[in-house]
């Protein structure tokens, strides 16, 4: 069994566990409860198949727990609006202000500022996909930017990152924004700590790098991380903070 350390922040004052993402249901348990609403239970049958459930084991679902929608205009202009009763007047306009980081207009292509963190004391390999099951509008009218990082090597922010294939998208409460898939066949046990403001400047100090290093390879990074010792000093705080 593999332990992964995880917790959800976002980056801003405005830190209501209600609006953030929130790591979810495994997939495989995910299409099993659709066995209900499928016309034909035959299409699941590859559940069990040698072949195919393997390609299914511990990929996670993170969740969206606010409707938000983006509008691209033709003259490159953004737009975005959050309808929902979690967020009064004053508050959802810091949310919107804080949640978007666009990192093309022209090209529809945004990340949201919610950040899942994750440490495994032992090696694990984590990749962040797109969430290909799903139904939903967001699901079909975008393309997730993928990654994969060891989180015994590094610690740094999982954000959904995507490009938008329409001009107008919607994320429904409730939609996968992105599967999280650990490349093991052990068994996850995920244990919730709370990102304290000492972990937020550790995680900063170590995201920083790649603007003052821009392109280094993996295995520099992770040297680094453990030049520096900041494996114990996450570790550390990490079981301080355990929720």
């Amino acid at each position: 069994m593999k332990t992964v350390y995880w917790s959800a922040d976002f980056h801003s004052q405005i830190n209501n566990q209600l609006i953030i993402p929130r790591i979810g249901e495994s997939l495989f348990t995910h299409i099993k409860k659709e066995k209900k609403i499928l016309a034909d239970q035959q299409s699941l049958t590859y559940l069990v198949c040698p072949a195919a459930s393997p390609s299914l084991k511990n990929i996670y679902r993170v969740k969206n727990e606010v409707k938000i929608n983006f509008n691209y205009e033709e003259n490159n202009t953004f737009g975005v609006e959050v309808n929902d009763n979690k967020l009064g007047g004053l508050l959802k306009q810091g949310f919107i202000k804080s949640l978007i980081h666009n990192r093309s207009i022209k090209d529809k292509n945004l990340s949201l500022q919610y950040d899942i963190i994750l440490y495994c004391e032992d090696s694990l390999e984590v990749e962040q996909i797109h969430p290909w099951w799903e139904r939903s509008e967001f699901a079909r009218n975008t393309i997730s930017i993928f990654g994969k990082l060891d989180i015994s090597k590094w610690i740094r922010p999982i954000q959904p990152t995507f490009v938008c294939l329409k001009n107008n998208v919607t994320i429904e409460e409730g939609d996968a924004l992105y599967y999280l898939k650990f490349n093991t066949d052990e068994k996850i046990k995920f244990v919730e700590f709370h990102t304290c403001n000492e972990i937020r400047s550790l995680i900063q100090a170590q995201t920083s790098l790649k603007f003052l290093k821009p392109l280094q390879k993996m295995s520099y990074i992770y040297n680094l991380f453990f030049k520096n010792k900041m494996n114990r000093r996450f570790l550390t705080l990490i079981k301080k903070n355990i929720i």
